[in-house]
């Protein structure tokens, strides 16, 4: 999987570690309008995801991003770092919580498996 790294602003954002296949539930909020935008993963690391889904955003764009799994949430603020028209958003997570984090680590072990 990939381990690229993208631009924003100048800045660079690291995906850690692989990434993997995975389709779930997500939806974050449109920071200008406030419309929830709902889509599904297409693939997830610990440092970000990619989404698939209609809605289209600034890349730079900060939301507030929420993916489930099995009923359980995983929220994180998140940095849009590529628009591929017709397909979806790149994320780069950003500031997420320690509970979180140990959230998704846990997920991603049981994706592996």
């Amino acid at each position: 999987m990939s381990h690229a790294r993208h631009c924003f602003n100048g800045q660079r954002f690291p995906f850690e570690g692989s990434r993997y296949a995975v389709s779930l539930t997500a939806e974050f909020v449109d920071p200008l309008s406030g419309k929830r935008i709902a889509g599904r993963t297409k693939n997830i690391s610990r440092g970000g995801c990619f989404i698939l889904t209609e809605g289209t955003l600034d890349i730079g764009a900060v939301v507030q991003l929420c993916i489930k799994r099995e009923g359980i949430e995983f929220q994180t603020l998140a940095v849009v770092t590529r628009m591929t028209p017709g397909q979806g958003l790149a994320f780069a997570f950003l500031d997420t919580e320690p509970a979180q984090v140990a959230r998704l680590n846990t997920w991603l072990m049981d994706i592996v498996d």
